[in-house]
């Protein structure tokens, strides 16, 4: 495999397998709270559009509080 492309393969596979799962997986980045992936389950069990969820704070789903 040519550099890089084996961990794009993994990256692929690992989205791929978050996107199917039935169980919500969302990430954020530990110092500004903002979503940086969200999987489709989380889309449909909040309401949210993907693009909105990435927009907003993990606040704002949680009770997690920014200190």
């Amino acid at each position: 495999m040519a550099d890089g492309s084996f961990g794009e393969a993994l990256l692929t596979d690992l989205r791929e397998f978050l996107d199917s799962s039935p169980d919500c997986f969302l990430v954020s980045d530990y110092h500004s709270h903002q979503y940086l992936y969200v999987n489709d389950t989380t889309c449909n069990m909040t309401g949210y559009s993907r693009e909105e969820l990435l927009e907003m704070e993990a606040s704002k789903l949680t009770l997690q509080r920014r200190e």
